[in-house]
């Protein structure tokens, strides 16, 4: 959500991301900002605060993209600039856990 070029999100409707703190202190740079998406896999994700709460999880993803990126028609008020879709993925674990 860092990379979001308009503020406001649905958990915090006065949240200013970095994108959007760029894109208003440099309204005359170009600034281009791309959502990630995969078409799922499985990351290794925590879900609690010991290393037993961590492991591989299956992910859903966005089905229907090939890899690649796809620049918006910009309308000034998308979040992004384009996506960036990078297939499916797979988790890697940290090196020591």
């Amino acid at each position: 959500m860092h990379n979001r070029l308009v503020a406001g999100n649905r958990f915090n409707p006065s949240y200013e991301p970095m994108g959007y703190l760029l894109r208003t202190t440099s309204p005359a740079t170009e600034l281009i900002s791309l959502r990630v998406t995969h078409s799922g896999g499985s990351a290794w994700i925590c879900t609690g605060s010991t290393t037993s709460d961590c492991g591989e999880q299956d992910l859903k993803g966005t089905v229907g993209l090939e890899p690649g990126i796809d620049i918006f028609e910009d309308s000034g008020e998308s979040a992004y600039s384009g996506r960036l879709h990078v297939g499916p993925i797979k988790a890697s674990p940290p090196a020591k856990h």
